[in-house]
């Protein structure tokens, strides 16, 4: 019964269901390409290897739907996706489900979900004195994953850990899931998800100043070629330009780096079609983050695998 519920909980996901991602589906494989496209030779190989237990293990319907809608990708980057899946799942059930053991680190949190992993919020504008920033969070999530990552020897458990770290390196990136807009009262707009620019006849918001940003303002589409957008932004945004950016080994850091853009991501007008500028300026933004944020996923997994 279990699986079964499993396999429909992917399903209902893979059919494109209204959720709060941090980058669509494709946006997080995407990411993990470039990842994969810069590890060193013996880490890309134990990186496939845990990449193929994983994947390995999924139903076969799972893997059909992945390689059709991911063709180009390798392994390693599709599986980047699948943490949007459990985000409702407890811990252990994670684990369970790939017959892997819990980490030591993790087993306080087995009873819990993952879904704050994805996000950590900060308040913005500066000058409020809201508290959003919960002590579970994405920072929290990759500092643990790391440790664990680091430590762990059993193959079932490094796949899970690799699969979770793929994706929390793409969430702390993606700008609206590091601040969230608050009033005077402290109520939030729960990062985009609540500021709605489009609205239907039946009064239900269409598209959130969130999942604008999950789709990288409009450059992240649906059926595109991974391996070629992949080496599109690779060459547009070249490792050498993010030096600074990857010397710097703190997640926190790279959670604030989004905050100093938050005023011009966030001066949209409730219900405000985006303007040409907008797009332009947003997708220049979204392309870098999603090239840094491959640029540092593949940096640390070639420091902990």
């Amino acid at each position: 019964m279990l699986k079964k519920r499993l396999m429909l909980s992917f399903l209902v996901f893979m059919g494109y269901t209204t959720v709060a991602n941090a980058w669509s589906f494709t946006g997080h494989v995407l990411i993990a390409q470039i990842a994969y496209d810069n590890l060193i030779p013996a880490v890309k190989q134990k990186a496939k290897a845990l990449a193929d237990i994983m994947f390995n293990q999924l139903p076969n319907v799972e893997q059909e739907k992945l390689n059709q809608k991911y063709a180009s990708a390798s392994t390693f980057a599709k599986i980047a996706m699948l943490p949007d899946v459990w985000r409702k799942w407890k811990v252990k059930t994670i684990f369970n489900k790939f017959d892997a053991p819990l980490p030591t680190n993790l087993i306080s949190d087995a009873n819990q979900s993952t879904q704050p992993w994805h996000y950590i919020a900060a308040a913005y504008p500066a000058n409020n004195n809201c508290s959003t920033i919960q002590p579970y969070n994405v920072v929290w999530a990759i500092n643990t994953l790391k440790t664990d990552l680091s430590n762990t020897r059993n193959p079932q458990a490094e796949a899970v850990l690799m699969t979770l770290e793929e994706h929390y390196v793409g969430d702390v990136n993606q700008p609206l899931h590091t601040f969230t807009n608050v009033n005077h009262e402290c109520q939030s707009d729960k990062g985009g998800n609540d500021f709605c620019l489009r609205m239907n006849k039946k009064d239900r918001c269409t598209k959130s100043l969130h999942s604008l940003w999950d789709n990288g303002v409009g450059f992240i589409k649906p059926k595109m070629n991974i391996a070629a957008a992949a080496y599109q932004l690779e060459q547009r945004y070249p490792k050498t330009e993010f030096a600074l950016q990857l010397n710097d080994n703190n997640p926190m850091d790279w959670a604030k780096r989004s905050y100093g853009d938050a005023g011009f991501i966030d001066s949209l007008a409730q219900g405000e079609k985006p303007t040409p500028t907008y797009y332009r300026r947003g997708q220049q933004l979204a392309t870098t983050q999603l090239a840094l944020a491959g640029y540092q996923l593949a940096a640390l997994l070639n420091q902990t695998l």
